[in-house]
């Protein structure tokens, strides 16, 4: 009772004696009955989007076909979507309940919770790593061309001070690839050969990593015999 809100006063209105009208209330119970179930809907697609619910956004804006790899990458992307248009909605609820004023919080979107630095501050000082939208993006593209390789789980992303590391078993001894994104200019490691030496090879943006997809397939290919297809 300490929290009502404006909208429950509202319903609670039509119970007075002045109002009341048990068809309409019938209508209304039944009204937020579902307008609660579509609203766990909702919470559950932007937690984790369903295959439908990817195909419907991606039919909008993408004319390929719907690969596992295209899959994949469209449910990261409609996940992060749904959470930067949330975020865009308090953003504009904010900017008008304060008139226009203070634009450098208003205008500055907050990043969504799913793509939030993973990595705590540190108490005694020392820098601490912060994964980006980028990388994480670039991490879900190179699950999506290894899933035909080795199982997705046994990809993992460590954050590094000058890189971040795709690793196989989150093991430092087996790099699938290394993003550097920090620079003016992306660059990426790779790794081929007995040796294991990384190469840096500059990409534009983040669709060139579907380029080098044999390179990162021979590599987790090469770390154990446990691969799909073997």
């Amino acid at each position: 009772m300490l929290d009502v809100r404006e909208q429950d006063l509202e319903e609670l209105k039509k119970f007075a004696k002045a109002a009341f009208n048990l068809d309409a209330i019938l209508t209304t119970a039944s009204e937020l009955k579902y307008t609660r179930a579509i609203k766990q809907v909702m919470v559950a697609e932007m937690q984790e989007p369903t295959e439908d619910f990817v195909r419907f956004f991606a039919g909008q804006v993408y004319t390929g076909k719907m690969t596992p790899a295209a899959r994949e990458k469209f449910t990261h992307i409609t996940r992060r979507a749904l959470r930067q248009f949330v975020t865009d909605q308090l953003n504009e609820r904010l900017k008008a309940a304060l008139g226009g004023g203070s634009p450098a919080v208003v205008d500055t979107p907050a990043p969504a919770p799913v793509l939030a630095p993973e990595t705590p501050a540190e108490a005694d000082g020392k820098p601490t790593t912060v994964t980006t939208d980028e990388e994480r993006e670039a991490f879900f593209i190179v699950r999506a061309i290894l899933r035909e390789t080795v199982e997705v789980k046994r990809i993992t992303l460590r954050d590094q001070q000058t890189y971040c590391g795709i690793l196989l078993d989150d093991n430092n001894r087996k790099p699938l690839v290394r993003l550097y994104f920090h620079g003016t200019k992306k660059a990426v490691g790779v790794f081929d050969g007995a040796e294991r030496k990384e190469e840096k090879v500059t990409i534009q943006e983040l669709d060139d990593l579907y380029s080098l997809a044999p390179r990162l397939k021979a590599a987790a290919a090469g770390y154990s015999t446990n691969v799909k297809g073997s």
